[in-house]
């Protein structure tokens, strides 16, 4: 993200991780590991991006706060 040996670069993974713990691994305990896969994909993809409100980015979702800087620019839509 920014240069070499930032130490702030790593915020934003950390900030994930700590959501993911709290909002995920803390309520559903995993079987084995094809069961956390699927669960933390699920969550990941279809939770965390399309739906969960993010205070940083005015209370959007990551997917409409990309679709809305996308419009804003515009640029071409990726697949």
């Amino acid at each position: 993200m920014g240069t070499l040996g930032d130490c702030y670069d790593n915020a934003p993974m950390e900030s994930i991780w700590a959501t993911m713990k709290t909002e995920l691994m803390h309520h559903f305990p995993f079987r084995d590991l094809g069961h956390a896969k699927a669960v933390i994909y699920r969550w990941l993809h279809l939770f965390y991006n399309l739906w969960r409100r993010h205070t940083s980015i005015q209370g959007l979702s990551s997917v409409e706060f990309e679709a809305d800087w996308i419009r804003r620019k515009k640029l071409p839509k990726l697949a």
